[in-house]
């Protein structure tokens, strides 16, 4: 039986490759993207639609698919406040769940970040490790959070601190083994490669993905 994804966040390094690869992929007859702004992108199986996360169950008819793959996220620096930051990364994320599960959606993957904690003293992994813990109260029968390292790949914007992260990642790398094996970076399109290859096998209960069990595409 042929597949329906929704794709939330496909603009983002990470969500451009999630839909590219679903709209390649054998299994899956659409891929259906909210966004802001429209991707370049074109394809048959490709259907885009401009929403207002603001007012995300206006769009509820848009979330009776198969598979949803949410892959939102920023910046402090980006959304202006820690208050805009947690709207997007908390409440845009739990709010696409919610909706999502009351559609009757059963396999959920979501791109989290590596030390995502709800204790943490770092604002930015306590906001991501509250969104895990929200939506794991949701009951979805098969839910993939995916705690990724420093990601590497084309952005379509520029971001200094993490070209600077990527520089140093690269020297580090080779001494990054054991438990530190999580810290090394990984790429997008290998975190998007992961989160279709654990939706399609579709096992029950909470499933947290650690950076360092990313899938490693051949390049």
């Amino acid at each position: 039986m042929m597949r329906k994804a929704l794709v939330i966040g496909a603009t983002g390094l990470i969500g451009k490759s999630v839909t590219q690869q679903l709209l390649q992929h054998k299994q899956y007859e659409s891929a259906t993207v909210l966004v802001r702004r429209p991707l370049s992108t074109s394809s048959e199986k490709l259907f885009q639609i401009k929403v207002d996360f603001d007012r995300l169950t206006d769009y509820g008819a848009n979330f009776e698919v198969d598979d949803l793959y949410i892959c939102l996220g920023t910046t402090i620096k980006k959304a202006g406040s820690k208050e805009q930051f947690e709207k997007v990364d908390f409440h845009y994320v739990v709010n696409a769940v919610k909706l999502a599960t009351s559609k009757g959606v059963k396999r959920i993957a979501i791109v989290s970040a590596l030390g995502a904690n709800s204790r943490s003293n770092v604002f930015y992994n306590m906001v991501k490790g509250e969104m895990e813990e929200a939506v794991q109260q949701e009951n979805v029968e098969s839910l993939y959070i995916i705690r990724p390292s420093l990601l590497l790949g084309e952005r379509d914007e520029f971001r200094f601190g993490e070209k600077a992260a990527e520089k140093i990642s690269f020297l580090l790398t080779p001494f990054l083994k054991g438990k530190l094996a999580k810290y090394r970076p990984v790429h997008g399109e290998d975190v998007a490669l992961t989160m279709i290859e654990n939706i399609i096998k579709g096992e029950k209960g909470v499933h947290i993905i650690e950076s360092n069990l990313i899938s490693r595409s051949k390049r």
